[in-house]
């Protein structure tokens, strides 16, 4: 391989040398901005240096109107990154100058927030066809092998399977179960990319993934070596021998809707922003004797029905498609609305089938179970088919329809009437009923298990049927051994010869196995007087019946597909679905339901997408965008000719591309009646990141009577819980605390950060809330409820997460705390809600740089998931002057216009904080052993 160094001042290289390929290969061709199909040879001339042999490559690119562009795109970012830096000092500056003349006083905003207009209005997306960037989505997804990252080192664990191997366990943080892309038969490698310290890097394979055993956050990798190459904080891909054929699922769909061959006709030309569609009506009216019907009521009094908006969207998902849009904010019963409109379709609109798919699995798993619960209030039929490719993902409410479980027990009772569909044979051949019934228990019930067990000892894979180690083998040979022999009680001829048999050490087992078939074969025929002939007769039947077994446990049975073909309801996740023993696009259904739309890729919609005759997307756009990742995006960038971070920035969901469309005004609806947060909560959401359109339809209770309680209907209620000296904190509805001037630190490896102050200051927060025994009293469950915990502190970095996790397991707190606390990371928390909502911010950085905290679809969904209170940790100054408009300047903000309005919301300075330590007798001052310990 050559390297050389461009000088862009001269437009040429300056010199071009060897390298060692291994050194730079994988890394050149991953990070590189522009390939150029083109060879090289390169000739020694006399008296010239191989660095000087350049000219025609020099003359060569030039010419290159794709390198002169590449070289223009370099030189335009390194312009922007100039002036954004320029523009940061400027700003800080002038901050500085004013905070120097006015004292301590900050400027803000008038009292009613403005919509954030943070995003760029035009976008280079929008002039690419969504036809075309679908096209180089596909083209680029060979290098979105699914990763994980590390979020501490690998830890080593002995194997429970192979006595002579080491396992090893990778955690790392994400609410999606890695495996879960994989079946459960694939042979999947665990691979490292490490840096050689000669500016290049190399890739090798540390591992097999166990996939029955691994789970959301734990990867489980078996047959480990090199373990110790792997740096902390590693990125560690997944490779499959099935990953091509992954790929060319996910590229088969996306090229069948780009060349028409879905089942809407044009199906790409709906998300295509620039085409004028109007959306088809399908004429179909929702009485309101219909919608009524989903009321419910207790003891004569109404508690549940939808409200106006959802009956509007309700009709509008109906009435205008093929692809229709349902946009779901925080909270605003999109769970309930799936259901009642799956049931709709079953009992009036006379659907044969319909398909659902989400993200997650717990997603799929809540929106059917809870189908199947309003089926079963309404005696409608429905039959299910749960698709996963482990078991452990699917609830234990719809464990009965999941199609392993349903396939499992077919082909088990399939097995256990082989047996009598043998000895009804037995009058065909003459022999006694007994004879055959003893010979197919020794032939299968005995030896061939043995075979099996003995061969799944040298197996990779640990679901096969059998997995036996060694010594588990030898035990179950010497219980089978000595059946046997109680068989043939009183045959010294036939003891003998297996005892001979059992001692011969020269023999290897399956030989063993084999001589002891034809010793007890001869024995029985012997016994029951058959001659050979007809015991060979007797074999050959056993062995016709046995060979079925295999042919019905294959892939190739297509037992999947025929379930999803025959079941009403069938449901997965997007990538799930696309097993290939499920053929989903020779299927076709009525009505195909994406739910979390607004997070999934192209290719992971066009799998489902693909063969409905009616769509609904459901999801919300200002909420955690879609994962690419950072191998894909560089790959993406490079064919669309823009610098990586343009395209993070600017690239959207195709769910909010049809949404925003023209097509999208008429086809889309927004549920906007949010019955999560509390009135002070939901208004801080929905004037900071949905333009004040949500509606609340919560109130607190505080300061109202009994009776005013009574007669409020159809709204959730704040209980008044939250009244403590203690932790003052919980007396306002939403709190800033200000974590003052401590900067955070940044892991010497990857990108991750932590803040020990702010750590201190929640476990100190955490450590208040458990002395304050009635407030802690409210916050417990009943006894074997089976709610979500009732604090949920949320960090916006993966390391904050792991060293505040550890930093609250070695305080001193009671156990009836560490019950209802959730430590995790925003991108794990998506769809999920408490009582009180903690967000540790973490970042501090004197530069003033937000990183990814610029984007406000994370700040939105970490701020969402409150239910009652809301306290954020995070330093204020942070977030002031250059960084005002950003989503947590402008939440800030909102806090501290309205402190001086309303009890509800509430700025604590750190001069605030450290006055109410030191004058709060019921804080304890004095940290555990164990805490300072922590080293937080």
């Amino acid at each position: 391989m050559l390297k050389g160094f461009y000088k862009p001042h001269e437009n040429q290289l300056s010199f071009l040398d060897f390298v060692k390929k291994q050194d730079l290969w994988w890394k050149a061709s991953r990070d590189a901005d522009l390939t150029i199909d083109v060879s090289i040879e390169v000739h020694p001339i006399s008296g010239m240096s191989k660095r000087d042999n350049i000219v025609e490559l020099n003359d060569f690119l030039a010419k290159d109107q794709n390198f002169k562009d590449a070289i223009e795109q370099f030189k335009q970012a390194q312009l922007k990154r100039t002036q954004e830096k320029e523009e940061t000092l400027r700003a800080l500056r002038e901050q500085k100058a004013l905070q120097e003349e006015i004292g301590d006083v900050i400027a803000t905003d008038e009292l009613m927030a403005q919509p954030m207009s943070h995003l760029p209005t035009h976008s280079h997306l929008i002039d690419i066809e969504t036809k075309e960037l679908w096209k180089k989505v596909m083209a680029t997804e060979r290098h979105a092998h699914p990763t994980i990252t590390l979020s501490e080192p690998l830890k080593i664990v002995s194997s429970k399977h192979f006595k002579d191997s080491k396992s090893a366990i990778a955690y790392y943080d994400s609410a999606e179960d890695v495996s879960a892309k994989f079946s459960k038969t694939d042979k999947v490698d665990v691979m490292c990319t490490k840096e050689t310290g000669a500016g290049g890097d190399y890739t090798f394979c540390i591992g097999t993934v166990n996939i029955a055993q691994s789970k959301v956050g734990e990867l489980w990798i078996d047959f480990c070596k090199k373990t110790n190459e792997v740096p902390e904080e590693a990125t560690l891909f997944l490779q499959s021998k099935a990953d091509k054929s992954s790929n060319r699922k996910r590229a088969d769909a996306l090229t069948n809707i780009l060349s028409n061959k879905a089942v809407i006709e044009n199906l790409v030309d709906y998300f295509e922003p620039s085409l004028v569609i109007e959306a088809k009506d399908y004429e179909i009216e929702v009485p309101d004797e219909d919608l009524d019907h989903y009321n419910k009521y207790k003891n004569g009094e109404l508690v549940k029905a939808l409200n106006p908006l959802q009956r509007k969207a309700f009709r509008n998902v109906l009435k205008y498609g093929p692809v229709s849009l349902l946009k779901g904010p925080p909270g605003t019963g999109k769970t309930e609305f799936i259901s009642i409109l799956a049931h709709y379709l079953y009992d009036k609109q006379n659907v044969s089938n319909i398909l659902i798919v989400s993200q997650s699995h717990e997603a799929v798993n809540t929106s059917v179970e809870r189908i199947r619960q309003l089926c079963t209030e309404y005696d409608t039929p429905l039959s299910i088919a749960r698709i996963s490719n482990k078991e452990s993902a699917v609830s234990p409410e719809l464990k009965d329809v999941y199609t392993g479980s349903i396939i499992t027990s077919q082909i088990e009772l399939f097995k256990s009437n082989i047996k009598e569909r043998v000895l009804e044979l037995a009058k065909d051949l003459s022999l006694e009923a007994e004879y055959l019934s003893d010979l197919y228990e020794i032939r299968v019930t005995i030896l061939n298990s043995l075979k099996s067990a003995y061969q799944s000892i040298d197996q990779d894979d640990l679901d096969q049927k059998f997995s036996f180690s060694l010594e588990e083998y030898t035990q179950a040979f010497k219980s089978a051994m000595h059946k046997l022999k109680s068989m043939f009680d009183g045959n010294q001829d036939f003891w003998d010869q297996l005892e001979d048999c059992i001692n011969d050490k020269e023999i290897t087992v399956l030989n063993q196995l084999n001589k002891i078939d034809m010793i007890t074969f001869a024995a029985l025929n012997q016994y029951y007087g058959v001659s050979n002939e007809e015991g060979l007769k007797a074999k050959a039947l056993i062995n016709i019946a046995l060979d079925y077994e295999p042919l019905i446990e294959s892939q190739n049975a297509n037992y999947e597909s025929f379930l999803v073909k025959t079941r009403q309801l069938v449901c997965g996740t997007c990538v799930g679905v696309g097993q290939q023993s499920i053929g989903i696009a020779n299927h076709v259904f009525d009505w195909v339901i994406i739910d979390e739309a607004a997070r999934s890729i192209a290719s992971e919609l066009a799998i489902a997408m693909q063969s409905g005759a009616r769509i609904l997307l459901v999801g919300d756009q200002d909420q955690l965008p879609p994962l690419y990742s950072s191998d894909h995006i560089k790959a993406l960038a490079k064919q669309l000719k823009i610098s990586d971070d343009d395209l993070e920035d600017k690239l959207q969901s195709d769910f909010g591309r049809i949404f925003n469309s023209h097509y999208g005004l008429k086809a889309s609806s927004e549920l906007l009646s949010q019955y999560r947060m509390s009135p002070s909560i939901g208004e801080l959401v929905s004037d900071c990141f949905y333009e004040g359109k949500l509606e609340t339809e919560v109130v607190d209770s505080r300061g109202l009577s009994d009776e005013e309680l009574k007669e409020i209907k159809l709204k959730r209620i704040v209980p008044d819980n939250y009244a403590s000296d203690i932790v003052i904190e919980l007396n306002s509805t939403v709190t800033w605390v200000d974590t003052g001037n401590a900067e955070h630190f940044k892991m010497e490896k990857g990108s991750s950060i932590y803040n020990p102050h702010e750590i201190n200051e929640i476990i100190d927060f955490l450590q208040r809330i458990d002395q304050d025994k009635l407030l802690l009293n409210k916050l417990v469950p009943e006894p074997d409820s089976l709610k979500e915990p009732a604090i949920g502190v949320i960090c916006t970095y993966a390391e904050q997460k792991n060293r505040l996790r550890k930093a609250f397991s070695l305080c001193e707190v009671s156990d009836a705390l560490r019950s209802i606390v959730r430590i995790d990371t925003v991108d794990s928390y998506q769809g999920k809600q408490n009582k009180i909502i903690i967000l540790s911010v973490t970042r501090n950085d004197p530069t003033k740089f937000p990183a990814f905290l610029k984007s406000p679809n994370r700040v939105n969904v970490a701020l969402s998931r409150a239910m009652d209170r809301l306290v954020i940790f995070g330093a204020s100054e942070m977030w002031q002057g250059v960084n005002s408009n950003l989503p947590l300047g402008r939440v800030l903000n909102y806090i501290k216009c309205r402190e001086n309005q309303t009890l509800e919301y509430r700025y604590i300075s750190k001069r605030a904080i450290v006055k109410i330590v030191q004058n709060n007798p019921h804080i304890n001052k004095n940290r555990s052993k164990k805490y300072r310990k922590a080293g937080v």
